[in-house]
């Protein structure tokens, strides 16, 4: 009697259920390499642009990132992974010939006694499973030797690909996470803009949300929503931690870790960490003058929207470099203005620079996205607030 070796066995329990999916899973890949070769010429447009920019080099560099890309995926990946395909259907032939082979060995086995052709039918039989047998392992280690070559495919999983190519382009949000060395993680998105004849270092901001957008939403509201939607543009890097849950942003360790976040990424897109400015809306804005008494001496400048504090951290923010442009309305029930006029007054008699502007028509919610769509005056010049806070410039920027 013959049998069908395990290793085959297995191969065609793995396989089989999968081979359907195989050339699915080949064309999703061929079109995520048709779309980086678009991208790449995305990027080659930005680069030709930038020629008297300081961050060629760094252009230079990220294109330098698109070739690795590319060298990994040479040598008519087409071809190599429909040939894999079709070794895989042949060989799960080859097993599906093997099992019937060995049934019918058995069954001419049972009649040897009654049938004197038997022997002569299970010695054929038996060479011609052996023969099929070897030829269908043979395939299956050069299947093996494919497979271990197709290893760097892992690349594109979860369109990762898709997200770094588009990163190095800008112009959009990307959603990430971040774990700092304190052991924080910050889920958080990114808009890096996109690289133009007067790009230098880039200005960085980052803006905290309000409560209502705790777990998701935040690019619902507020100048991530500016943004996203391309009604407003931005010329610097901006940061948007998404909290998990409420009170993330007070915490002293959350907050380092956000700090050790914007320094990584200056680091690695050319940002000017001298110009990291604040913002934050609510919640996000109580949290924001925390963050600046916390650290007096990183943020160029802060803009609280609709937000407050207490006594205590203003004084730490005595001496501070950061400049405060504060929006609040009116009409706000949840926080009142007087609140925003009691910080300015506070803030201006420690020696900060701290500017007022109070709407006289809106309520709470109403200021997170007036705030950045608009322009106001301001040193007689018309500016939108996101505008101002990447003009400002900490010359002793300490984390």
């Amino acid at each position: 009697m013959r049998t069908i070796p395990d290793e085959l066995v297995k191969f065609r329990a793995e396989i089989e259920p999968n081979i359907a999916n195989m050339e699915a899973q080949k064309n999703i890949l061929l079109e995520k390499i048709s779309n980086c070769s678009s991208l790449n010429t995305d990027i080659n447009n930005s680069f030709s642009a930038c020629y008297s920019s300081q961050n060629k080099n760094t252009i230079i560099d990220k294109f330098s990132y698109i070739n690795e890309i590319y060298n990994k995926i040479n040598g008519s990946l087409n071809d190599y992974l429909t040939a894999v395909i079709d070794g895989s259907n042949s060989l799960l032939g080859d097993i599906k010939k093997l099992d019937s082979l060995s049934k019918e060995i058995s069954i001419q086995e049972s009649l040897i006694e009654e049938d004197e052709n038997a022997i002569a039918i299970v010695n054929s039989k038996s060479e011609e499973f052996d023969k099929l047998n070897k030829i269908a392992l043979d395939k299956l280690n050069k299947l093996k030797s494919m497979d271990q070559n197709l290893s760097f495919v892992n690349i594109f999983n979860d369109d990762e690909l898709e997200s770094k190519v588009s990163d190095l382009v800008g112009g959009t949000f990307e959603r990430r996470s971040y774990k700092a060395s304190n052991g924080v993680k910050i889920q958080y998105y990114i808009y890096i803009p996109k690289f133009s004849s007067n790009v230098e270092k880039l200005p960085m901001h980052i803006y905290l949300h309000g409560s209502g957008e705790n777990g998701n939403g935040v690019l619902n509201t507020g100048l991530p929503k500016m943004l996203n939607n391309n009604s407003i543009n931005s010329e610097g890097i901006v940061l948007v931690p998404q909290a998990v849950q409420g009170g993330e942003f007070y915490k002293a360790d959350y907050q380092a870790a956000l700090v050790e976040l914007a320094t990584k990424t200056a680091e690695k897109n050319n940002g000017d960490l001298s110009r990291l400015s604040l913002s934050g809306y609510s919640n996000g804005a109580f949290a924001g003058y925390q963050f600046v008494g916390r650290y007096p001496k990183t943020f160029s400048a802060f803009i609280p929207i609709s937000g407050d504090t207490v006594p205590y951290v203003l004084e730490k923010m005595k001496g501070s470099n950061t400049k405060f442009w504060i929006f609040h309305g009116k009409n706000d029930v949840r926080v009142s203005s007087n609140s925003a006029k009691r910080i300015s007054s506070s803030l201006n008699a420690e020696g900060v620079d701290a500017q007022l502007y109070i709407y006289n028509d809106e309520g709470h919610m109403d200021v997170q996205d007036n705030t950045f769509k608009k322009k106001f005056e301001k040193n007689g010049k018309s500016v939108n607030p996101l505008e101002w806070a990447f003009t400002q410039k900490n010359n002793n920027y300490k984390a």
